[in-house]
């Protein structure tokens, strides 16, 4: 990697889908970390699947797997903690974070408000880090980071419509970025932030996902893929 780095720099990486994570996958990423050094890391989101209280259909096994996806998310956490010391870390609400918060309050809506059954609290993410509530935005450097919703081939593009300024997301597992003139001669840029899971899932033999991460420094964005 040879690139004529801001001092300000803060890496985005996301979607792990613990523990449908690749572990070769988390350690380049947690590599290019070490490479740059950022101030910041900003974690896009899904850090854990939460499979076994969700919606769709699941094996005897998998509906038995929660504590598994737990200990896989801890495990993945205190990875990070001790990776990143004391760099400042942003955890972004993903969709899939929310799971058991929508599962609770289905099927026990008196606990759902308790704090310590909270996707944070029950996968161990530190005081420390500022926690992003799900659908809200982390700016860095001008530049908008989200989890995202958007899934189609034409994401970025939409990113660009609805915010008129840089974005980051993650959520679609795909690496794409789109760059756009503004009338005014600014430039924006969009960016697909890949993921870090397995790209292999059982629900579908052909994937366009990707491994990569993202890097902002001085407001540009760069988006970084993992050589397969």
């Amino acid at each position: 990697m040879v690139l004529k780095l801001h001092r300000r720099r803060t890496v985005c990486l996301g979607d792990m889908h613990c523990p449908q994570h690749d572990p070769r996958a988390v350690r380049w990423a947690l590599d290019v970390v070490d490479s740059i050094k950022p101030q910041r890391v900003v974690l896009l989101g899904d850090v854990v699947d939460f499979l076994a209280v969700s919606r769709f259909p699941k094996s005897a096994e998998q509906k038995l797997g929660l504590q598994k996806e737990l200990e896989a998310a801890r495990k993945f956490v205190n990875t990070l903690r001790k990776r990143l010391r004391r760099r400042e870390v942003v955890f972004l609400i993903g969709n899939h974070c929310v799971r058991m918060q929508k599962y609770l309050y289905k099927q026990a809506p008196e606990l759902a408000g308790i704090p310590e059954l909270a996707t944070p609290r029950l996968i161990g993410v530190p005081e420390s880090w500022k926690i992003v509530p799900y659908n809200h935005p982390h700016w860095e450097q001008g530049v908008m980071t989200i989890h995202g919703t958007r899934w189609s081939r034409n994401a970025c593009n939409a990113y660009l419509n609805d915010y008129g300024c840089s974005v980051v997301a993650g959520h679609s597992h795909r690496a794409n970025m789109v760059n756009r003139k503004l009338p005014n001669g600014k430039v924006i840029t969009a960016v697909e932030s890949g993921c870090l899971c397995d790209l292999k899932q059982n629900y579908s033999a052909i994937t366009n996902w990707v491994h990569a991460v993202t890097l902002i420094h001085g407001g540009r964005v760069e988006l970084i893929r993992r050589q397969q």
